[in-house]
């Protein structure tokens, strides 16, 4: 039997681990194997086209966070820094929990509704 190494940078790992919460996967190597030898067309067809949701949301989510560190790199407390940390609110409350878990580990919610709280 052979062995296959695959290296995954940080950012395909991310991605990766997303997607087997949504299809209930604990390894990557089974996932992987599941995955990229699967047959079954109509399945296939219905994972891509989540696969390609689940991108857009992480993408959507990569520019947020790079908007919102920007923004609050210039320390600025007026209108615009709320209406902004407003919408981020508003966008993190409506996904999925798996997604809040990634938007966690480098953005910490309680600050920004900390700061909204306090105008």
């Amino acid at each position: 039997m052979a062995m296959i190494s695959v290296r995954l940078n940080t950012e395909d790992e991310e991605i990766i681990r997303a997607k087997m919460v949504l299809t209930g996967d604990t390894a990557i190597s089974t996932f992987m194997r599941r995955v990229s030898l699967s047959t079954d067309s109509a399945d296939s067809s219905g994972i891509g086209a989540l696969n390609k949701q689940i991108e857009n949301l992480i993408e959507g989510n990569r520019q947020q966070q790079k908007m919102i560190r920007e923004i609050l790199s210039h320390k600025n407390d007026g209108i615009e820094l709320s209406m902004l940390a407003s919408v981020f609110v508003m966008l993190y409350n409506s996904v999925d929990e798996s997604i809040q878990h990634r938007v966690n580990k480098s953005i910490d919610i309680r600050a920004i509704e900390s700061f909204l709280n306090k105008k």
